[in-house]
């Protein structure tokens, strides 16, 4: 794939919570009607150690989910750490896991 950008033009759009995910931010056949809505700290989700929440809701369910950055060495890579999703799978097998009361 080319893209037709230097890699620190791209690095700087992907590196915005609000760009990358701006596409789940307004109801969508993709969102199955849903929509999700980002909240980032004073780093706006572009240091290592910031946070960026998502919250909205899918086919009515709730969705929350927190990313904290972990590694960002601009223009080449960006990692994170999530929660949130991974809680939700497990209540809908293990309800009464004390992560579940969290998130429900």
């Amino acid at each position: 794939m080319h893209v037709a950008a230097t890699p620190e033009r791209l690095f700087a759009y992907l590196d915005d919570p609000t760009q990358l995910g701006g596409h789940m931010t307004k109801p969508s056949s993709m969102m199955l009607g849903g929509s999700m809505s980002y909240e980032v700290d004073e780093r706006g989700g572009r240091e290592v150690g910031s946070v960026i929440r998502m919250t909205g809701a899918v086919l009515g369910l709730r969705l929350a989910v927190e990313e904290m950055v972990t590694e960002r060495t601009p223009p080449r890579r960006k990692g994170a750490q999530h929660s949130g999703l991974e809680p939700m799978g497990l209540c809908s097998r293990h309800a009464d896991h004390p992560d579940c009361r969290r998130w429900f």
